[in-house]
């Protein structure tokens, strides 16, 4: 089995703290998020998320990737740039393509989405715990609140 990062997910396996290549990373998650996450179903979404937060936090500490994260051609003509702010928010809104027309919608979710990995950002919480922390916690929403 393969994880959102791209590498071979073995059960006893850490997930790595840096991605090989995070752009791909990025478009991996893209094309994940692009062929549909079952409705209902929590787990892909939570591995979704785990990709993102592990993208996200590679960003936050490492300023060359992240420039060319900024750099790349899909914020041409995104009015809002990524910034240290809303990295996290940046990277969700980037693999889940929110400017395309008709998913202004998903801003809302990029939103909560963000807050909550945000949170799990500060609190130092590793790639890996991601999913479970998300499940322990009652889903997005109830982490949200």
């Amino acid at each position: 089995m393969t994880s959102a990062n791209g590498q071979s997910n073995s059960a006893n396996a850490p997930a790595p703290s840096k991605p090989r290549d995070p752009l791909e990373l990025a478009r991996t998650l893209v094309e994940q998020f692009s062929t549909g996450l079952e409705s209902g179903v929590r787990r892909p979404l939570y591995t979704f998320l785990q990709g993102n937060f592990l993208l996200g936090s590679f960003y936050k500490e490492s300023p060359d990737e992240y420039r060319r994260f900024k750099n790349d051609e899909y914020w041409r003509d995104v009015p809002q740039k990524p910034n240290e702010r809303n990295l996290m928010r940046s990277v969700l809104a980037y693999t889940m393509r929110t400017k395309e027309r008709g998913r202004e919608k998903l801003q809302n979710r990029v939103y909560k989405y963000a807050r909550v990995l945000d949170y799990f950002y500060q609190h130092e919480v590793i790639s890996d715990e991601v999913p479970l922390r998300l499940k322990d916690g009652g889903g997005i929403d109830a982490i949200y609140a």
